[in-house]
């Protein structure tokens, strides 16, 4: 990876991790929770749905359950 786009990813994350709902993982994992579900936290053998979006640095959707 070239060192700018590693300062650049890093930017990125510093300025993301500030904004607000964002949470930031023991691992480095960022994310937000658009809107918290209902009701009861599923146990760990249950079966969840979730929805998720990710995108590169630039905004460019890569991936998405949408």
């Amino acid at each position: 990876m070239s060192d700018i786009a590693l300062t650049k990813g890093r930017k990125f994350l510093e300025d993301n991790a500030a904004k607000e709902g964002v949470v930031t993982t023991a691992s480095g994992l960022q994310y937000k929770v658009i809107r918290a579900g209902e009701g009861r936290s599923p146990s760990a053998t249950d079966t969840v749905v979730v929805h998720y979006r990710g995108t590169l640095i630039d905004g460019k959707e890569f991936d998405s359950s949408y």
